[in-house]
């Protein structure tokens, strides 16, 4: 039993929650058999006592299973809540990225239909003010087809009797 103790004592100094960021607040103390676990209490019962005071468990192999399996079962839970936790983060980020896209598709909308509203209205001056001022060049092109065509030769100069000799 003072064994025991002594080193309930050693492990009460250790300070690994210190160390390792989550640790678990207690440091647990196996015993190889649950037969030295009860005969330890039952020599001093307030070892259990004493020892749960100092953050130290002890244990036998029962207890050390039921104890890793629930362990096991919170870290699996605490991971769960990070993974949720990064997962609702990067859908936030998502949610404002997609904001912000939507925006600048607002944007791009309205420049679109101010665009095709422009075009819109350059087609109108065309079809209304350009085109029939062409139609109306067309018209003249029928008269100046009809004039006569210009002369090709060389235009002749009458002749003085002093040029023919």
């Amino acid at each position: 039993v003072e064994a025991v103790r002594r080193h309930i004592n050693d492990l009460s100094k250790r300070s690994y929650s210190d160390i390792v960021e989550g640790a678990l607040q207690a440091v647990i103390l196996f015993m190889p058999s649950e037969a030295l676990v009860t005969a330890s209490f039952d020599a001093s019962p307030q070892l259990f006592d004493d020892a749960m005071e100092k953050g130290v468990i002890v244990v036998g192999p029962t207890a050390l299973h039921t104890l890793l399996r629930a362990v096991s079962h919170v870290w699996s839970q605490q991971s769960l809540e990070q993974d949720a936790q990064e997962i609702l983060d990067l859908g936030r980020t998502l949610v404002d990225r997609i904001n912000i896209l939507g925006g600048h598709l607002g944007k791009l909308g309205d420049s679109l239909r101010q665009t095709v509203a422009n075009y819109n209205r350059a087609i109108g001056s065309f079809e209304q003010r350009l085109a029939v001022s062409a139609r109306n060049i067309n018209s003249f092109e029928r008269v100046v087809k009809d004039a006569p065509e210009q002369l090709e030769e060389a235009v002749r100069t009458p002749l003085l009797d002093q040029d023919q000799q």
